[in-house]
């Protein structure tokens, strides 16, 4: 189905964004560099698009007609935290926290 093809599509890409983020996130917090930071702040930014554009099409599906496991996917799929911030330059304010 549709639901099934998004979810194992966004399964692969996020196994691409988020062990970028999270070594570009640790060679920050060990070593602490004005060229960490910018390249920490640009993973954060491009994993943030990531799951805008992943929430833009997870919206796309009617959550009562499908079985409760696939409902949790999609609905973590649509908790995107700060990511939900469409202003990059208030997004990479908040990503150099």
């Amino acid at each position: 189905t549709e639901i099934q093809e998004f979810l194992k599509n966004y399964n692969s890409q996020a196994q691409i964004f988020q062990p970028r983020l999270a070594e570009a996130l640790w060679t920050y917090y060990t070593n602490i560099t004005d060229y960490n930071q910018k390249n920490s702040t640009d993973e954060q930014l491009l994993t943030a698009k990531f799951k805008q554009e992943a929430y833009r099409n997870a919206t796309r599906f009617n959550l009562t007609v499908i079985t409760p496991e696939t409902r949790r996917c999609i609905i973590k799929i649509m908790d995107v935290g700060t990511a939900a911030q469409t202003n990059e330059t208030k997004l990479s304010n908040v990503s150099k926290c």
